[in-house]
């Protein structure tokens, strides 16, 4: 399954607010919950302005299941 195609949709059809994303933390700290594909195991990580949605894309993702999807910062 390509789920890729959520990028799109965040960025043309249905644009996401990063920015007012990231300054609505406000200070607080957001773990978001990931599946490592390679061994299974769980990584809770904090998204940044830079990669909110691979972090969201990521966070749906079903590795048995779903393309790569990569964080650079992992």
């Amino acid at each position: 399954m390509n789920i890729d195609f959520f990028r799109e949709v965040t960025h043309n059809r249905v644009p996401l607010d990063f920015i007012a994303a990231n300054q609505a933390l406000n200070g607080k700290q957001i773990d978001v919950l990931i599946t490592n594909k390679s061994t299974g195991k769980p990584h809770y990580f904090q998204p940044m302005l830079e990669n909110w949605i691979d972090t969201i894309i990521a966070s749906y993702s079903v590795p048995m299941f779903t393309l790569k999807t990569s964080i650079p910062s992992i």
